[in-house]
């Protein structure tokens, strides 16, 4: 047998208290792909992260075609033969193809000789994938697919043995999913070892010779990627299987309640993806999930509510009353209010925790233009006790809280304006439990009193825990709307990954 490409042997990495990779063991061969999966905080870009050279592993080792291998930075893992394709490219947009392809290296040759030398290089280059770019085009003009594929070329450019590519399709419309699959393809064909993250079933069963799944920063399944089943491979995802049993009894809206908001046929564009011909409604009293892969779409439906992007075609209505235009400050007057899971745009750290609090609620605590600060303090206060926000005190800056408390603060600022309809996004990333069951007690009361909640959440136990029912979007329109006992962490991820339930359980 031939020596591996890279063999990873007893791999530990901790950050803090938190340990992200607990002994992976993990061999990567010459002319196979090999898919590595995992939930969130499964200890994937960690991982990918030690290899390429970001982070020092705190025990273990890993070997390049059986020699130590102990990259100190990413420069210093790509001169070894590891190139990484990540999800966020890492090009130079305002540089041409050439430069791109070729940054880093010396040239001897000077003046136009070495720009003719550089340019027939680099075409070789993209001649090598059967790419057609024009070598002088400047990188940010061209779609999001060709970039891809012109990061792809300067890693086989430069010698990588080893190519990682981290959710490569993720951010890619539908119809260049297939080039890149055929490129990585014919990668293997030419003798690489390609370490592939993706969250799509149909890429792991199309693509890899192997498959390896991780939880918790540990290593819970490798197999042969065709001895492997979907339901096996999704049940060791989650760490579970769901019990239709264990899921709470939801009340929900009544049947005939008039829809509160209502999306019909709309189409928005955003950076690197496209929501098409989108429906959603919520009735008061309801919370609908909104979920799905990153690049599918389902990130534009906050900045889309928020009115941070405007749709193209399509109508929206709240309360029955149609929204002609809607920006953040006119949808806070029509009792639209957004919590972001970005915290550096939720809250405004420098600013004390009454200031957070009450900045969207201002007119409330005024007459006349003047502000009462008493009336202020104590509204502050009440909605800040009703979520066990731990604070050292109303004039704190909220910089100085946990984050579990920066996004109670947020939280409480969008409940302070009294609003018909809440859109969440992510609103309990990285926070701890204790937070998350104060945060979903204290909208399980307001929920009781008529607010519609749109949650748009990546965290599928929080979507089966809160919503009513929950929509997932896949490449760009709905794939699924999944209710009742189909509202589960599994469906919701083979549809997710397969775009079908079913499928992805045979």
């Amino acid at each position: 047998m031939p020596e591996p490409a890279a063999t990873i042997r007893g791999l530990r990495k901790r950050f803090g208290r938190t340990e992200a990779l607990r002994g992976v063991d993990l061999v990567l061969h010459a002319g196979e792909v090999h898919a590595l999966a995992g939930h969130n905080g499964a200890g994937k870009s960690t991982l990918l992260g030690v290899v390429a050279g970001v982070h020092r592993a705190d025990a273990g080792e890993i070997r390049l075609a059986g020699r130590p291998f102990r990259p100190r930075s990413p420069a210093d893992a790509r001169r070894s033969g590891v190139a990484t394709i990540h999800q966020e490219l890492s090009l130079a947009p305002s540089l041409s193809v050439t430069d791109n392809l070729l940054l880093g290296e010396r040239e001897p040759f000077f003046g136009w000789l070495a720009a003719g030398r550089r340019r027939a290089r680099a075409a070789a280059m993209l001649r090598r994938l059967d790419l057609t770019i024009d070598p002088d085009a400047p990188v940010e003009s061209l779609p999001l697919a060709e970039r891809q594929l012109v990061e792809i070329a300067r890693a086989i450019g430069q010698g990588a043995k080893v190519i990682i590519m981290d959710e490569p399709t993720s951010a890619l419309p539908a119809q260049d999913v297939e080039r890149l699959l055929v490129l990585v393809e014919e990668l293997t064909k030419k003798g690489a070892a390609v370490l592939y993250v993706t969250h799509r079933l149909e890429e792991i069963t199309r693509l890899a010779t192997r498959v390896s799944v991780l939880r918790d920063g540990a290593l819970v399944l490798q197999g042969e990627a065709g001895a492997v089943g979907r339901a096996e491979l999704l049940r060791e995802i989650l760490g579970r299987e769901d019990d239709p049993q264990d899921q709470p009894a939801r009340k929900g809206p009544a049947d005939d309640e008039a829809p509160l908001l209502a999306l019909e046929g709309v189409t928005v564009d955003g950076a690197g993806a496209t929501l098409r011909g989108f429906d959603l409604s919520v009735r008061p009293g309801e919370v609908v999930g909104v979920t799905g892969l990153v690049g599918s779409g389902a990130g534009l439906v906050m900045p889309l509510l928020a009115g941070l992007v405007a749709p193209r075609e399509g109508a929206m209505r709240l309360a029955g009353e149609p929204l002609a235009r809607l920006d953040p400050r006119h949808g806070l007057a029509l009792g639209i209010a957004v919590v972001s899971g970005d915290r550096s745009r939720s809250v405004v750290a420098s600013a004390s925790l009454l200031d957070n609090v009450s900045l969207s609620s201002l007119p409330r605590f005024s007459s006349f233009g003047w502000l009462s600060p008493g009336r202020r303090s104590a509204a502050t206060r009440r909605l800040v006790e009703a979520l066990n926000l731990v604070h050292p005190g109303l004039d704190a800056p909220v910089e100085q809280l946990s984050g579990g408390n920066q996004q109670k603060a947020a939280l409480a600022r969008a409940l302070m304006t009294e609003p018909k309809l809440l859109v969440l996004d992510e609103p309990t990333r990285g926070v701890d439990v204790g937070a998350r069951r104060d945060l979903y007690r204290e909208l399980r009361e307001r929920l009781a009193a008529g607010l519609g909640v749109v949650l748009v959440s990546t965290d599928l136990d929080e979507i089966v825990e809160l919503a009513d029912r929950a929509v997932v979007i896949r490449d760009g329109r709905v794939a699924a709307e999944l209710s009742g006992e189909r509202l589960r962490a599994t469906d919701l991820l083979a549809v997710c990954m397969a775009g079908d339930a079913a499928e992805a359980k045979a």
